[in-house]
Formats: C-alpha cells, structure tokens, sequence
C-alpha cells in the first residue's frame, strides 16, 4: 500500500514537472504579453486589413529566423499551415538565430503595407538591408506585405 502510493506520488511529480517545464518559456523578449487569447494565423491571413493596427497575439511554430541578428522570425500555425512574419522595426525586440522548430508566442501590432508602399519595396526587390552588428555577416531581410511588429516575443521548447 505504502508502495503504491510512493509510485503514484513519483507520477504526479513527474507530471508536474512536464507541465511546469513545458509550459514556460525558455526566452522571453520586450514587454510581457498582454493579451489572453491568440488570433488565429489563418483568419489574419484571409482579411489582415480588418486587423491592421491592432494589437494581435499569434503562436505558432518557428520555420524561419534572421541567422544576422534576429530581427524576424516566420511563424507557422501547426493546425492550418498559415505563416506570418514577425518583425522587429528597431532591433528592440529580437530572437535567437537558433530559435528554428522552437514553439513560439509574439504579440504586436499588425502592419498591413499599402500597395503604393509595397510597389516601392518591390522595385527594391522585396528586400531591407539594414545595419549589421559587429562581427554580422551581411544579409537581407524580407519585405513582406503583412506581419506583426514585435512588442513581446516568447519561446519554448521544441
């Protein structure tokens, strides 16, 4: 009897740390995030205009990161496929260039880019070369025509 409930205490414990561990977060960047829920990746996709300037939470996998500085990540929403860009405008709020198959939470603003915007970008090849840190190699980052602009980044393990 002792034994039983010695072997059912371990599998709590074990169970609770699984939890505990699984379900904080591993790196943490910018302002704490505020929203309760996230936006699905997918509903932003088919209509970003009626989010555009919102403060939106979206999560998802990680399948692209900037290997210069971190300045962007692409997240992917395991249940739909949808992918978006979060982008740091100012190199405030970054990621690990090693974060790729992390899980990940960001929350920002949602930029919406005009066409007038966008045909300019594109004349410059849908492409930003911007300041590279010491030691960086040189590279460029994409342009999209929707992300979110980072305000929070939060990830966790694979």
């Amino acid at each position: 009897m002792k034994r039983t409930r010695m072997t059912i205490g371990a599998i709590a414990l074990v169970g609770l740390i699984a939890v505990a561990c699984g379900s904080e977060p591993y790196y943490k960047a910018g302002e704490p995030i505020g929203a309760k829920a996230s936006v699905s990746i997918a509903g932003l996709m088919e209509n970003p205009r009626a989010f555009a300037g919102e403060t939106v939470l979206v999560q998802g996998t990680v399948t692209g990161v900037c290997k210069g500085s971190g300045c962007w990540a692409l997240v992917e929403e395991g249940s739909s496929g949808a992918k978006i860009y979060a982008k740091s405008a100012d190199h405030s709020v970054t990621v690990p260039t090693t974060c790729e198959g992390a899980r990940i939470r960001v929350e920002g603003e949602l930029v919406v880019v005009e066409p007038v915007a966008a045909q300019a970008e594109q004349e410059c090849d849908h492409a930003h070369e911007h300041e590279h840190a010491e030691g960086e190699e040189p590279h460029v980052c994409p342009q999209p025509d929707c992300y979110v602009m980072l305000s929070a980044v939060e990830l966790f393990e694979k």
